[in-house]
């Protein structure tokens, strides 16, 4: 097998992963009790990771992947993924106002 082949099979991995996060995230916002839904007490930590599974997974792995393919160094890979996931984080908290 290839070196393009390699890469391209760890970016359809990142894009599968991704895609199950996304089904991850929308069931627990699906799944959330009246309670949990109806008070403000919601960890930080707690709704970052709920948004980025059901919102910035998508993005975040595919910046990663982007950069994989890129054949751009680890570190470059880690860097695109915080910045698709802090841009995921951004976008849903400029959509409450």
């Amino acid at each position: 097998m290839t070196l393009v082949k390699i890469i391209i099979c760890f970016v359809v991995e990142l894009v599968s992963s991704a895609i199950g996060d996304l089904v991850q995230g929308v069931y627990y916002e699906n799944t959330r009790t009246d309670e949990e839904k109806a008070t403000d007490d919601i960890l930080m930590t707690n709704w970052e990771e709920r948004i980025f599974l059901s919102h910035g997974a998508l993005l975040a792995k595919s910046c990663q992947g982007a950069m994989q393919l890129a054949k751009h160094d680890p570190q470059v890979q880690e860097m695109a993924f915080q910045y698709g996931k802090h841009m995921s984080l951004a976008h849903k908290v400029s959509s409450f106002s």
